[in-house]
């Protein structure tokens, strides 16, 4: 049986550390594979604010799947699996351990259980449906989406933007449910696909305010890097806006709105925190619902590694 490692755990545990150092300890790149998953690492010039890893580290280190797209551009879950499958499918062909690291819950949920096969995300479409969110809010979007597609809307809480645009998305640029997409194309898990089975490891704190701290001591070395001009020269992007998708991410929608003059300094920082804790929540809310997840103390990084090498 095909064999990764994924590398997981809440927003500022130290992934990518712990990621390196198995890199290193399983033989570099000619016996491992370093895998991105995140969702705005995905993204070019959003560097400082995702805590990405510095071009000398990338050198030494290279992810797969950091950089691949432009702010301005979609990426989506599904184009995440879609490139995620082939990357392991080449790293086991030449004899490399694939290791996957990041915390977008949602990419590993995909990547594990399989998705449905889905049209191309439509930008102008989606243009449009963001327009009317800002103008009119979500619910209005999630009513449009019952009355088209009773059945997706059952399955699809109303205050989860991605899913309800994506399924409003799927409806006017083919004129069919989502739902019935479902149907016709049911999600294959990843070892239904490509006969692969995944070790689960993820770092997290046994006490939240550890956690806390770390978030907050990341946050404020961001802003001495140089966050806020990172988010000004974005906002001279053409075709780029605060609604756009890159521009959802944690932090980076907090300094558009600062920098639009709607809060003041302390007031970006506050709600920047509070959304940063609120995702670790959340990422922890996730991997506790799944099984076959191995956790590990932030302080037992090595600990973590060496379960990683230990062959099942």
């Amino acid at each position: 049986m095909r064999k990764a490692v994924l590398i997981t755990g809440p927003t500022a545990a130290g992934k990518t550390e712990i990621a390196m150092e198995l890199y290193d300890r399983i033989g570099g790149e000619s016996k491992a594979t370093l895998i991105s998953v995140d969702s705005a690492l995905v993204y070019r010039g959003m560097n400082i604010g995702t805590a990405k890893p510095h071009e000398d580290a990338l050198i030494k280190y290279p992810h797969a799947l950091i950089d691949i797209r432009d702010p301005q551009e979609a990426y989506s879950a599904a184009d995440f699996v879609s490139d995620a499958d082939e990357l392991l499918d080449k790293a086991t062909k030449e004899d490399r351990l694939p290791i996957l690291v990041g915390g977008s819950m949602l990419y590993i949920k995909c990547l594990r259980d399989g998705i449905s096969r889905l049209p191309k995300t439509d930008p102008e479409v989606r243009a449009y449906l963001e327009q009317r969110v800002e103008q009119n809010g979500l619910g209005e979007v999630y009513k449009e989406l019952k009355a088209a597609d009773p059945e997706a809307a059952i399955n699809i809480h109303p205050n989860n933007r991605q899913r309800v645009m994506r399924a409003m998305e799927v409806f006017l640029v083919t004129g069919k449910n989502i739902s019935t997409f479902w149907l016709e194309n049911p999600a294959k898990n990843l070892h239904e696909r490509l006969g692969y089975k995944i070790k689960s490891l993820a770092i997290a704190p046994t006490q939240r305010r550890e956690l806390d701290q770390r978030i907050e001591s990341r946050f404020r070395s961001m802003l001495e890097e140089g966050f806020l001009d990172e988010v000004r020269a974005l906002k001279q992007m053409d075709g780029l806006q605060g609604g756009s998708a890159s521009m959802r991410s944690v932090g980076y929608r907090q300094a558009w709105k600062h920098l639009d003059g709607v809060t003041n300094k302390e007031e970006f920082a506050q709600e920047a925190l509070s959304a940063t804790r609120l995702l670790a929540k959340k990422q922890m809310t996730w991997l506790r619902s799944w099984e076959n997840v191995e956790f590990f103390p932030l302080s037992e990084g090595a600990e973590l590694t060496k379960r990683a090498l230990e062959a099942d």
